[in-house]
């Protein structure tokens, strides 16, 4: 049985899940959760880029997400007109 209660009463939660296939050697490996506050993830501004790292890496920063399978998870929002990063 999975079940999953996050956040509080207290506050506003807004959270996100991301499953993952793992390799075979890896499947039955015991579950885990990570649980991070908004304010520990972290952002990286560049040339009207913002990027926040989630899991794995971008523009130098890498985040402290724990991952298995090589994983890289970014939030980017950039600037209107801006192309790549």
């Amino acid at each position: 049985v999975h079940c999953e209660m996050p956040g509080s009463f207290e506050e506003e939660s807004v959270g996100l899940q991301l499953w993952v296939n793992l390799a075979a050697k890896d499947k039955y490996c015991e579950p885990r959760n990570q649980d991070m506050k908004g304010t520990t993830i972290p952002v990286v501004e560049q040339d009207g880029v913002k990027v926040k790292v989630i899991a794995g890496g971008s523009l130098g920063v890498k985040s402290s997400t724990l991952t298995r399978t090589p994983t890289v998870y970014l939030d980017v929002i950039m600037e209107i007109n801006r192309r790549g990063f």
